[in-house]
C-alpha cells in the first residue's frame, strides 16, 4: 500500500471512529496491522520540518572547531532533543532543543535554544539519556592539564539548565580510579535503570571495560561491583554501548578479545545464565571489529550494531543474540548477523554507530560509509536479518553527502523515532566554513 493513499485511509477511518462509526481496531485491520499503525518510514526527508528541507545544522560561530550530534531524543512534547559537543573558545558539552518544525526552541538554555559547559576547556560528550522526570543526562570525558581524561557526567533540566541537585550543586560530576598523565577514565554511552539511577560504561586504562552506577544525585552506588559503584568485564578494551532490561539487567557491548556482549545483574555481577559465563565473544575470521550500541528487541534478544573487517574494509554489521546469549540463527540467513558494504558506492569502509527498533521490529542503523566522500548513512533491516526494500531507493539504505553545505564529510551518530514512524537523526557535517557542524535530519 502506497503511504499517502494509506495516510489517506487512516484520516477516513479515524473520521468515521469521531462519528461512532468506525473503532480503532477496525481501522487498524482495515490496514493489515491490528497491534500498531503501520511503518513507512521510507528515508524522506520530512518537508514539515527545517524550512522544508528535513535538515537543520548548527554552527557556533566563525571558529576552526567541530561542532557535532551525539545522540537525539524527543522529549515528552514532541520537541526534539541533541546531545554533543560544541567549540566555541573551547570544546564543550552541549545540548540542543528543537521545536517540530526544526527551529531552536528559546524557551530552552539561555533562552536560545542550547546550553553549553565547560568544566576543563575540553570536554567531549559521546551520549546521552533521559531519566523519568525528564531530566538530559550526557556523558563522555573531560582533559585534565596533563593528567589525561576524567570521566565527566551532566544533569541538565527540562528547561536547559544544570541540576544543582546533582555533583554537590554544579550539575555535573568528575572521576578517575587513578592519578597520572598516563591513565585516562572515558565514558562512552549511558542508560537510566527504572530508579532513575544512572549507568555508564566506557574504559580506564587501568581496567578497559568499565561500568559505573550513579544514584541520581551523582554519588557511586556502594552496593553494586565492589562496594564502590564500579565493574570491570573480565575483557580487556572498551564498552561503547549499554541497555537496561526490564529487570535492570545491565548488556554492555563494545571491543576487547573479540566483539562481545557483556551482562551483568542490578548489583553488577556477571549473569552466568548469559552465553555460560556471562560474556559472549564473536572472534572474526577475516580480521577485527566493533560493536558500537546495543539494544534489546521485544522478545529479549540483544541486538548491537558495529563492524567487522572484511579485508582492506569495513562492513557495517548489525548481529543478533538470543536471551541466552547465544547467535540467532533466525537472523540474517542463518548465520545471526548481517553485514553490509558499499552504501555510498565507494567499496570503502561501512560503520554502524547507533540503532533502533520500529513499532514492527524492523532495525534502524546509523553510521557512515566511505565513498568519494564520507556520508552519513542509515540502513533498516527486517527482523529476520535482511534489507528492507521499501526504505531508500528500493536497496534498504539511504546515504547523505554535503548536509551542511560542503560536500566531504558527513558522519551519522544518534537516532530516534517519533510514535508516528519519523525518524531524527543526528552527527555531523563538513559547513560552508572550515569547521564541521551538527547537523540534525528528520525523516519519514
Amino acid at each position: 500500500m502506497k503511504k499517502i493513499k494509506a495516510h489517506l485511509l487512516l484520516t477516513i477511518l479515524i473520521t468515521l471512529l469521531s462519528c461512532g462509526k468506525a473503532s480503532v481496531e477496525s481501522a487498524k485491520e482495515l490496514l493489515n496491522n491490528t497491534t500498531t499503525e503501520p511503518n513507512f518510514l521510507k528515508g524522506e526527508p520530512s518537508a514539515d520540518f527545517g524550512a522544508e528541507t528535513g535538515i537543520v545544522s548548527y554552527d557556533a560561530g566563525s571558529f576552526s572547531g567541530p561542532d557535532k550530534g551525539v545522540a537525539v531524543a524527543f522529549d515528552s512534547n514532541g520537541n526534539i532533543v541533541v546531545g554533543g559537543d560544541s567549540f566555541i573558545s573551547s570544546n564543550d558539552m552541549a545540548v540542543w532543543r528543537y521545536r517540530p518544525d526544526g527551529t531552536l526552541d528559546t524557551s530552552f538554555g539561555g533562552g536560545d535554544g542550547f546550553l553549553t559547559h565547560s568544566i576543563n576547556g575540553s570536554d567531549y560528550v559521546e551520549d546521552m539519556a533521559f531519566d523519568s522526570l525528564g531530566n538530559i543526562i550526557l556523558v563522555g570525558r573531560t582533559l585534565v592539564s596533563l593528567q589525561g581524561n576524567d570521566l565527566a557526567v551532566w544533569k541538565v533540566t527540562p528547561s536547559g539548565t544544570l541540576d544543582t541537585s546533582f555533583g554537590g550543586g554544579n550539575g555535573y560530576i568528575t572521576h578517575r580510579m587513578a592519578s597520572g598523565q598516563t591513565n585516562h577514565e572515558e565514558g562512552y554511552s549511558v542508560a537510566i535503570d527504572s530508579n532513575d539511577n544512572i549507568i555508564v560504561v566506557g574504559r580506564t586504562t587501568t581496567a578497559g571495560s568499565t561500568v559505573w552506577k550513579f544514584s541520581t544525585t551523582g554519588i557511586l552506588d556502594t552496593s553494586f561491583g565492589g562496594g564502590d559503584g564500579i565493574t570491570q568485564s573480565p575483557l580487556l578494551g572498551a564498552a561503547y554501548g549499554v541497555t537496561v532490561d526490564e529487570n535492570d539487567n545491565i548488556y554492555t557491548a563494545g571491543v576487547g578479545t573479540g566483539i562481545n556482549v557483556v551482562k551483568y545483574d542490578s548489583n553488577g555481577n556477571l549473569d552466568l545464565s548469559f552465553s555460560g559465563d556471562g560474556v559472549f565473544v564473536y572472534n572474526n575470521p577475516s580480521g577485527g571489529g566493533s560493536a558500537n550500541d546495543i539494544i534489546i528487541d521485544a522478545n529479549g534478544n540483544v541486538v548491537i550494531t558495529g563492524y567487522l573487517d572484511s579485508g582492506a574494509d569495513r562492513d557495517m554489521l548489525v548481529m543478533r543474540l538470543t536471551p541466552t546469549g547465544v547467535l540467532d540463527t533466525t537472523f540474517g540467513s542463518g548465520q545471526g548477523y548481517i553485514t553490509h558494504h558499499n552504501a555510498a558506492s565507494g567499496n570503502g569502509n561501512d560503520i554502524g554507530n547507533a540503532l533502533t527498533l520500529d513499532s514492527d521490529g524492523n532495525i534502524l542503523a546509523i553510521g557512515t560509509s566511505v565513498g568519494a566522500n564520507t556520508d552519513l548513512a542509515l540502513w533498516k533491516i527486517s527482523p529476520t536479518g535482511s534489507l528492507v526494500t521499501s526504505f531508500g531507493n528500493g536497496d534498504g539504505f539511504v546515504t547523505f553527502d554535503g548536509l551542511a553545505g560542503k560536500s566531504g564529510f558527513d558522519m551519522g551518530n544518534g537516532l530516534a523515532l517519533t510514535d508516528s514512524g519519523k525518524l531524527a537523526a543526528t552527527g555531523m557535517s563538513e559547513g560552508a566554513s572550515t569547521s564541521d557542524d551538527m547537523v540534525l535530519l528528520l525523516l519519514e
